[in-house]
């Protein structure tokens, strides 16, 4: 996964998702899992990601910090006020293979 900073550096992180307010806060909010977004940019976006689409992987109230899955296959971490709405999740979304993931990660040989 991408951290895209202005500093141009690159690491890994994890949190716990937190799920958004109501539309009256929508910039400042936390977008839900599976909300799928255009990347406007902020003055810590890279210009290529700008107009790149994605969707939420997961997303932490502090900081605004959203993970995204490009669709690309790229993973990148970016700011809410960086990003734009172009489809809420409809909940009917089947579960993905983070727990998968998350489980290899953990897990020792």
């Amino acid at each position: 996964m991408l951290d895209v900073e202005s500093n141009g550096g690159f690491s890994s992180h994890s949190s716990q998702l937190q799920s958004c307010g109501d539309s009256s806060e929508e910039e400042l909010s936390v977008l839900p899992r599976h909300t799928k977004v255009v990347v406007t940019g902020n003055n810590r976006t890279k210009s290529v990601l700008v107009g790149l689409q994605g969707v939420v992987k997961k997303a932490v109230g502090l900081g605004g910090w959203h993970w995204l899955v490009l669709t690309n296959g790229i993973e990148v971490k970016l700011q809410r006020n960086a990003l734009s709405v172009i489809e809420a999740p409809t909940g009917n979304e089947e579960k993905d293979d983070l727990d998968f993931e998350n489980a290899q990660w953990n897990s020792s040989d």
